[in-house]
């Protein structure tokens, strides 16, 4: 590649027509340049006027949707006084509530009793514009004058703290059912009539005064039970069986009918909880001594049996962490409006990680260990117990004091994925506890089969390559290295540069540069226009096909990349002229200059230029890490999210839940659906086992109490059936 000539011209060689012509030449040229610089100046000034007019129309539909809000506020609080109105005239014909609540203004009261309000107002503010609320409210015949700006700005107040007033709902009807049973057992000793619907609330009321009493005198280990007081109830199962599975008796019988509390979400991406009430029928083959469930592919099941979670919940939570949702912002409604502990979720998360996740995550990591071609990197995420911070067992404090655990400054997660001539398309994640050559290895050593390791430059992997994997070779990413050219050519890098450097010696650096034909920036743009180059070529790889034809036709295109990778060496070489030297030992380079970021991103390349090249003579390997790359940025946000995790083992579940929906995500799996099979396939097969053992034993089937280990239970089950990969 030629490199531009900024020498001046001699003109003691031309004649006074070719020196017009030159000046000319360069007049006409630098008239360009001011033409050019006219019409960005004009493209910026026509995209600022565009950011203005859509300013401008912000403005006008946040001024609206506040009109909206006042109106809608107005109208509300009229409404509640012609509430309260009615109520009173109601009282006059025997639902005088007076004296129940006698510290509160009933229009108060309303406001609270009012469920779900937030909700209410929100739609409110939809309908405005079809209703005559803002022109012609009169038309309504309200009082919209009525109310003073306090007791506007007192509804408002209560309109956004009104979402979770479920608690102060049930109070005020617990005082109403007081009142009524009050009044009517009044009317009782005065020998007076009571009205027909007086006495069906009275009916309702002593029920929910005694329900209410006996939970009340209840400790906290049976109040759960109040949960599932009026749950739904559903029946489990599709056709009655006719044949045992196992040996394909017929003598077939039902000896008992498996009860599950569940705490289940409604509907999906909703956090809203319902009780409910499983019913699944067991039967036994009398020919083998089967155990046999009929279940639906999407029925809710709790995670083990008599927990109060259920299988979809869970899966719902997996997809929140995995969306970078940190777990306590989808666990509070469990905590709010069911009692549930802070940690209950978190604990059965844990065990359906352990139980469900797990083997999938196995399956997973065994298929990548035949993968001839990895790509790899790695992220910090912090772990504050195994920083020796946060909460911590005494064991693990006396472990650290008596040196046989140590506490590290920072923690990682080490993401994996196959090559992209693998025929499956994998995603593995691994929690590691530093960044050393001896943790990564440890790893990676398990991945026999691997000959070609696709990574940065970090110094670790050479290392590893050459102590841990046998017959593995280092493929250097090639973007990686782009990167830090991209650094180099900053104009905030060369601002830094100058910032400490005169005016004369700045002058002089440039004069020498132009004298040197050595112009930074534009041999730097030189290597990105030949990477370029060599990524057009890289897009016609089929990385899929390796068929002998394919294979050929790859190698002709690495042909081609080859002979543009040399002129990227060339540039390079130029570049790194009289800016780099050889170390001491001969063994790679050193910056000259420490500040100066062209030397590094040259010494980036100089001491990889062989691993840079690898996938030159290969089909299979790429020439960088994106795909790895693209894969471990879900976890970056969830970091930015959580900050950190307490525990190690906290670090073993995420990367296992990450690992499965990465997975499924790639290979187009509705992970909720494929989740929710599985699960129930696995555990009603867990729970045959477990009846099974039971029954031989002689064990009554009825009870509820199981204490089963799920995963020696799960050892005979068939996973192949579930792979998470296509």
């Amino acid at each position: 590649m030629g490199i531009k000539t900024l020498a001046a011209a001699d003109f003691s060689k031309m004649s006074k027509e070719e020196i017009i012509a030159y000046f000319e030449n360069k007049t006409q040229k630098l008239e360009n340049k001011t033409q050019k610089l006219e019409n960005k100046t004009q493209k910026l000034e026509n995209q600022n006027s565009a950011l203005v007019a859509k300013n401008t129309k912000l403005e006008e539909r946040n001024n609206f949707q506040k009109n909206q809000v006042k109106t809608c506020i107005v109208v509300t609080s009229s409404s509640l006084i012609n509430i309260n109105q009615a109520l009173k005239l109601a009282g006059k014909k025997g639902y005088d509530f007076s004296g129940v609540l006698p510290e509160k203004d009933l229009s108060n009261v309303l406001k609270v009793l009012l469920d779900d309000f937030q909700s209410w107002f929100n739609n409110a503010k939809s309908w405005l514009g079809q209703t005559p609320f803002v022109a012609n409210s009169e038309k309504l015949g309200l009082n919209l004058t009525s109310l003073n700006e306090s007791a506007i700005k007192d509804l408002e107040a209560y309109a956004r703290s009104s979402v979770n007033n479920e608690k102060k709902h049930l109070k005020l009807i617990e005082l109403a059912h007081q009142a009524v049973i009050k009044e009517v057992e009044s009317l009782k000793a005065a020998g007076k009539d009571i009205p027909e619907n007086l006495l069906a609330i009275y009916n309702e009321a002593i029920i929910e005064v005694k329900a209410k009493s006996k939970v009340k005198h209840e400790n906290k280990g049976k109040q759960a039970k109040s949960r599932f007081v009026k749950a739904k109830q559903k029946k489990v199962g599709g056709e009655t069986p006719t044949k045992c599975p196992k040996c394909n008796g017929t003598n077939l019988k039902s000896i008992a009918t498996v009860v599950s509390n569940l705490m289940t979400e409604k509907a999906r991406n909703e956090e809203r909880l319902q009780p409910l009430t499983l019913l699944t029928d067991l039967y036994i083959c009398d020919d083998c001594g089967k155990a046999i469930f009929v279940h639906e592919d999407d029925t809710p099941h709790p995670v083990l049996p008599n927990h109060q979670i259920d299988s979809l919940t869970i899966i719902r939570a997996c997809e929140f962490i995995f969306r970078g949702i940190p777990l306590n912002n989808f666990e509070s409604e469990f905590v709010k409006s069911y009692e549930f502990g802070t940690d209950s979720v978190a604990r059965e998360l844990h065990n359906y990680v352990k139980y469900f996740i797990t083997p999938l995550f196995n399956l997973i990591e065994d298929k990548v260990k035949e993968s001839e071609v990895l790509l790899c990197d790695e992220t910090v995420f912090r772990v504050l117990q195994s920083q020796g911070k946060g909460n911590r067992s005494n064991e693990f404090k006396d472990a650290i004091a008596s040196g046989e655990q140590k506490t590290r400054s920072k923690n990682y997660i080490l993401a994996l994925t196959a090559g992209p001539a693998f025929p499956h398309k994998l995603s593995l994640y691994k929690y590691i506890e530093s960044r050393s050559a001896d943790s990564i290895g440890d790893y990676l050593c398990k991945f026999k089969n691997c000959r070609s390791l696709v990574t940065d430059a970090y110094a670790a992997y050479p290392k590893i390559v050459k102590e841990k994997i046998a017959n593995c070779k280092l493929q250097t990413c090639i973007i990686h290295m782009r990167r830090e050219f991209f650094k180099a050519l900053s104009p905030k890098e060369y601002a830094s540069q100058y910032a400490k450097l005169t005016d004369k010696e700045i002058s002089e650096i440039i004069e020498k540069n132009i004298e040197s034909n050595s112009l930074d920036a534009e041999l730097i743009l030189s290597v990105f226009n030949a990477i370029s180059k060599l990524y057009v070529l890289e897009s016609y790889v089929d990385y899929q096909n390796q068929d002998a034809k394919n294979q050929k036709k790859i190698m002709k295109l690495r042909e081609r990349q080859a002979g543009i990778f040399n002129q990227i060496s060339s540039i390079i070489n130029i570049l790194a002229k009289d800016k780099v030297k050889q170390n001491e030992k001969g063994e790679g380079y050193r910056c000259v200059n420490s500040n100066d970021k062209v030397a590094k991103a040259c010494i980036y390349f100089l001491n990889s230029q062989n691993n840079l090249m690898r996938f030159l003579s290969s089909t299979e390997i790429p020439p960088d890490t994106n795909a790895v790359e693209g894969q471990i940025r879900p976890l970056t946000i969830l970091r930015k999210n959580i900050y950190h995790k307490n525990a190690d083992w906290g670090m073993h579940d995420l990367t296992a839940i990450y690992t499965v929906m990465q997975t499924l995500k790639i290979n187009g799996f509705d992970a909720e659906k494929f989740l929710m099979k599985y699960s129930n396939h696995l555990y009603y097969h867990c729970l045959e086992k477990g009846y099974e053992e039971e029954l031989k034993l002689g064990k009554d089937p009825t009870k509820q109490k199981r204490d089963w280990d799920f995963e020696d239970l799960s050892k005979d089950f068939d996973f192949s059936k579930f792979l998470p990969y296509k």
